[in-house]
């Protein structure tokens, strides 16, 4: 991958903790909280009918990923969904749904920990806000039918926040006494543009179940890092308000990285950053380490950044970019 000493491969939890804590360690960490099968598959040398997402590995396989790209964690899925896209449009279907093994998470979790155990590596918890989960079930047509029930239907919209946000807060309450490295709460409220609500739909609606979640995952002493695609400037200031220590994925397209490090200083962990939809996709690997050293250089070098894309590794994206991604954090970081 590259040929910086092996130490500096080595996988380190403490370097992601120093830098979710506003500091660094030895070098600017790498982490990536999703993977697609293609890119999985060519890393673990596995053939394509076996390759699955990051997020389906096994904590054994998953343990293997990370030592192989540098990274300082294996991620464990806490998330809950009320059915899939766009399969809840009543009440009567939401009462409908199973309740959600709230145990079957805490053992998964468990299992994540026994893995590496030994190891240098962490376990991360990945969760998610009840947003997201909510527009993405809603139906008949997943975002377009929860946009329009909003104001056609609340009572319904009101009960589907709450079934997520209850649920959730029951898992993370079943895992509160594992020693999570930090865990994420993934929700995507903003577009290129901002908000995709009213800013006032986003604080009585959104912000007092977040918040819920948030106390839960914070009463625990453990980083918060929070997922939301798009323009995060009408957000950062909520995410202060919450205690967010770290925001992911600030897309180039829509978030200036140097100047929301001017603005917030050390105050967030800034994670991610290097284009999926250009370098990463169609750059070559020299020009994936130029862009990730000017990263480094512009917004890490004084600590509290991770280098990641600024989405996921997806399969549009050729392995070696990829890598070279890896190399520059290791190389430049």
């Amino acid at each position: 991958m590259c040929d910086a000493p092996a130490a500096r491969l080595e996988p380190n939890v403490d370097r992601l903790l120093a830098a979710l804590s506003g500091g660094k360690l030895d070098r600017v960490p790498h982490f990536e909280l999703l993977m697609d099968p293609r890119i999985v598959g060519e890393i673990l040398d596995w053939p394509a009918e076996r390759a699955c997402s990051s997020f389906a590995l096994q904590p054994e396989d998953y343990l293997e990923l990370s030592r192989r790209t540098a990274q300082d964690a294996i991620v464990v899925n806490l998330n809950v969904w009320a059915g899939g896209m766009g399969a809840v449009s009543s009440l009567d279907d939401l009462e409908a749904v199973p309740e959600p093994n709230v145990q079957s998470f805490r053992e998964s979790a468990r299992r994540a920990f026994e893995v590496v155990s030994g190891t240098n590596l962490g376990v991360i918890g990945h969760a998610g806000g009840p947003l997201f989960a909510s527009y993405c079930v809603c139906g008949p047509v997943a975002i377009q039918s929860f946009m329009l029930d909003l104001y056609d239907n609340p009572e319904f919209v009101l009960r589907l926040l709450d079934w997520h946000a209850d649920w959730q807060m029951a898992i993370l309450e079943a895992v509160a006494d594992l020693p999570f490295a930090a865990v994420f709460l993934a929700d995507d409220l903003c577009d290129n543009a901002g908000f995709l609500f009213r800013p006032e739909t986003v604080e009585t609606l959104w912000l007092p179940r977040i918040g819920r979640l948030v106390g839960q995952i914070k009463s625990a002493g453990t980083p918060l890092c929070f997922h939301c695609c798009g323009r995060l400037a009408p957000l950062l200031p909520l995410l202060d308000r919450l205690g967010v220590d770290a925001v992911q994925p600030l897309q180039p397209s829509c978030n200036d990285i140097p100047a929301v490090r001017r603005q917030w200083g050390n105050r967030f962990c800034l994670m991610g950053n290097l284009n999926v939809e250009g370098v990463l996709a169609f750059g070559s690997p020299d020009e994936v380490r130029r862009a990730g050293r000017e990263l480094i250089e512009q917004v890490g070098r004084g600590g509290a950044f991770v280098l990641a894309s600024s989405h996921s590794i997806v399969d549009a994206i050729p392995a070696e970019n990829y890598f070279a991604l890896v190399d520059a954090a290791v190389r430049y970081g």
